[in-house]
């Protein structure tokens, strides 16, 4: 599924995936692998961060447990 963020403003972009990691952060701590942020999630912060990337946005990349 292609997902559309053109019309997205950068600070609502760099919220969305802060959001995410934030989630992932606490999923992490909870001792849970994706105990709240599942695969789905996961393509969708790909998606963000692949448009993060192309308009050269800094931000803290999400550490995805392995």
């Amino acid at each position: 599924m292609k997902m559309n963020f053109s019309q997205t403003k950068d600070e609502r972009l760099l919220a969305f995936y802060e959001n995410i990691r934030r989630q992932v952060d606490l999923d992490t701590r909870a001792g849970g692998r994706y105990r709240f942020a599942g695969e789905g999630v996961k393509q969708y912060a790909e998606r963000l961060r692949e448009e993060i990337d192309r308009r050269q946005l800094r931000f803290i990349p999400i550490d995805w447990p392995r």
